[in-house]
């Protein structure tokens, strides 16, 4: 929509646009003395008429009637049938299978060429496909809509589970356009973008009599084994991580995020692929995620020591809140300027994926998450001394200098390990704990395994959920779904328990 002040600024008499004016907008423009005329140009066949259109306003139509009559013959020239019957998918991020639907130009760049569009499945223009459903649908070729950063495309996905074993990855099918935005910009200058597509699919014909047999079920299977670890691994680690915190801080709204943990790993990420060269390796955004949630706690803990001393309570939830409000403000820095492309991986990120591509990410977190897990349970009892208090606790013999660091340490390695696993995902390090308090006590020897199975179970369920919405929606939301009312139930029960 177009920005009205920024608009009136260039004192135009006429505002020609392809977006759509708001209501609000459009009486400021008009008392300005602006005539505002929307060209709708949504299709390869709406371009001819839109640069009529443009013609009449600027007085110069019998050179904008040249100009459409010439797309018009070189649409009609470029307009073929593919005798081969391939199916392409264009992907337009190198991390997830956020791909073209069923408008817009790119689809109708495909239908021009007689090629089946893989993703033309749901009603919107963009959608992020699921892995599996992406396994089974098997697309012959990949065309990618951003830069690679490397001549051979298929390199990218060679390693990837759910990617490895799809056709177009085995028979190297994977290619990438030189001028995307010649086809996602309305325009004249979109045959050029239509030309360089066709010598693609011209360059692939060969390259199909030589394909590599569809993608087998033991693919899906696997696909679906890895989907079902990580969920198991990020439900543990989160839920774990939450039972330690609530009682080191001694708070019964503290949850693994509390610390600024999720905001570093998010801000790490989010400026890797902000970058642009998140697909150099699929290995780069966890690794920045990990050690950004791990530098966010160290800046925590020294912000707590200095203002308060010793890492009490109070000065480590003040510190985490305000280091995540700076986080949170770089990450909306890096949004403003990210591409769309990069705005959604960002936020896709955000909102938590299951679907990771890699076996040795996922050995990794889990040697983390074990390693945390088995910390964590060494020192039970020194968590039911915590529960007391710390004066308490060094009185029962708790070595405070060292217990509690290190306790904080484990709860960040899990979070960390779930984060980079699986991006952000809420609210499961706050409501299984409490959960397992109500049902089995606080005793933590009995409440850590309890929290460990009940969170993994958790997350493989609201996965369940997520993956058979319509579409398919980030698990995240379905998890934020779920705890939004449990916190505000646990809010109203905190608060009644507190004399008056």
């Amino acid at each position: 929509m177009p920005d009205p002040v920024a608009t009136l600024e260039l004192r135009p008499t006429h505002l020609l646009t392809t977006e759509l004016v708001s209501p609000e907008t459009r009486p400021i423009l008009t008392g300005q003395g602006v005539a505002v005329v929307e060209i709708r140009c949504d299709t390869l066949d709406s371009i001819p008429d839109a640069v009529e259109t443009v013609g009449f306003w600027t007085k110069r139509l019998a050179a904008a009637q040249s100009l459409a009559d010439a797309i018009r013959k070189e649409l009609r020239g470029l307009r073929r049938t593919d005798r081969l019957q391939r199916r392409a998918l264009l992907l337009l991020d190198p991390q997830q299978p956020f791909t073209v639907g069923n408008r817009g130009f790119l689809r109708d760049a495909l239908q021009l060429f007689g090629i089946r569009n893989t993703g033309d499945i749901d009603g919107r223009e963009y959608f992020c496909m699921a892995l599996d459903q992406l396994s089974e649908l098997d697309p012959d070729l990949i065309i990618c809509l951003f830069n690679p950063k490397t001549d051979n495309p298929a390199e990218l996905f060679s390693d990837r589970i759910g990617w490895q074993q799809l056709r177009a990855v085995r028979s190297k099918r994977v290619y990438a356009l030189p001028h995307t935005d010649l086809l996602v910009r309305p325009g004249p200058r979109i045959i050029t973008g239509l030309r360089d597509l066709r010598n693609l699919l011209d360059a692939d014909a060969a390259a199909l009599r030589a394909a590599s047999p569809k993608t087998s079920a033991s693919a899906i299977r696997q696909l679906r084994l890895a989907r079902l670890l990580t969920a198991l691994l990020v439900g543990c680690a989160l839920s774990l991580a939450g039972a330690v915190l609530q009682t080191l801080l001694n708070n019964p709204m503290a949850d693994p995020y509390v610390l600024g943990v999720s905001g570093g790993a998010s801000l790490g990420a989010a400026a890797w692929m902000a970058t642009g060269i998140s697909a150099v390796h699929p290995l780069g955004i966890p690794a920045l995620a990990f050690v950004a949630a791990f530098a966010s706690l160290w800046i925590v803990c020294k912000i707590a020591r200095t203002a308060g001393g010793a890492l009490n309570p109070n000065s480590l939830i003040l510190s985490g809140v305000m280091v995540s409000a700076i986080e949170s403000s770089l990450l909306l820095l890096i949004i403003t300027f990210a591409t769309p492309g990069e705005l959604h991986s960002i936020t896709w990120w955000m909102l938590g994926n299951l679907q990771c591509s890699s076996w040795p990410l996922i050995f990794c977190s889990a040697a983390c998450i074990a390693l945390a897990a088995a910390t964590i349970t060494s020192y039970s009892r020194s968590l039911n001394a915590l529960m007391l208090g710390e004066p308490m606790a060094a009185a029962l013999g708790v070595n405070l200098r060292r217990d509690v660091p290190l306790l904080l340490a484990s709860a960040t390695v899990a979070t960390a390990a779930a984060v980079s696993l699986a991006g952000v995902i809420g609210f499961v390090g706050l409501m299984i704990p409490h959960l397992m308090r109500r049902l089995i006590g606080a005793d933590h020897r009995r409440l850590l395994p309890a929290a460990a199975i009940t969170g993994a179970l958790f997350m493989w369920l609201c996965d369940f959920i997520a993956t058979r919405a319509a579409g398919g929606i980030p698990v995240g939301v379905v998890t934020a779904l779920t705890g939004g009312p449990f916190f505000l139930f646990l809010l109203i029960s905190e608060t009644r328990k507190k004399p008056c």
